[in-house]
């Protein structure tokens, strides 16, 4: 039977592999951080924990980075009218460097502070539309806030990827899935100066004219869809 991993991170943090924090140094200050852990790992290894180490430019296995992103959307969702995680964990790439969310705050929650519902470490960009944060575990988080005039379901889409995914759906035919005539600016599809709403992600491959495609099938999508 294989050992249970204890996942060392950035020398703060042990985790075991489902990402359950098993030591937290983060309040001790940084000069006592290293024989405090030194000790902790000597422990760990004593009772059969196999040690691996990680910081913050490594990327985190998909169960653990689903594991932390979960648990902010189950923070967030009571001041949002919808929140989901985006990106590369939605997509189900086994290995992912950060951790994207989409939410639409309810109207009274519009300037919510963020502090109020979940812990970080650094906020590094903290717009009204856009925040990246650096969470405890050391990945980072990009947090998509939905207002007007974006559309859930336009923004979900793009940032869902992956990259090139997300071109092709902002760029019109023959080179994207956008039809002739379409824009999409401010997070949403104009035709000319109307606003197309797109409440969910099954509008925008409506208006693309394509079938609804899940996201674990649109990694490299763009790249050979002629």
């Amino acid at each position: 039977m294989p050992a249970e991993k204890a996942i060392v991170e950035n020398n703060i943090f042990v985790k075991d592999s489902n990402g359950r924090v098993l030591v937290n140094f983060s309040k001790l200050p940084e000069t006592e951080r290293k024989n405090k852990m030194r000790t902790a790992i000597h422990v760990l290894m004593s009772i059969g924990y196999e040690i691996e180490y990680r910081h913050d430019n490594d990327k985190f296995e998909l169960k653990t980075a689903y594991f932390i992103g979960d648990a902010i959307v189950k923070k967030l969702a009571p001041f949002c009218e919808q929140v989901a995680i985006a990106g590369s964990v939605r997509r189900r790439a086994p290995l992912v460097k950060d951790i994207e969310i989409v939410c639409q705050p309810k109207e009274a929650f519009q300037d919510f502070d963020l502090k109020s519902a979940f812990e970080y470490r650094t906020a590094i960009k903290d717009g009204k539309r856009y925040k990246q944060l650096v969470l405890p575990e050391g990945i980072k988080l990009d947090l998509f806030i939905v207002r007007p005039p974006a559309q859930w379901g336009m923004i979900l889409a793009i940032r869902t990827g992956d990259a090139e995914f997300s071109k092709r759906l902002v760029t019109n035919k023959p080179w994207g899935f956008l039809p002739i005539g379409y824009k999409v600016k401010d997070g949403a599809i104009w035709k000319g100066d109307e606003l197309i709403e797109t409440p969910d992600e099954q509008d925008v491959f409506r208006i693309c004219g394509m079938n609804f495609i899940y996201p674990e099938d649109r990694s490299n999508y763009g790249h050979f869809v002629g």
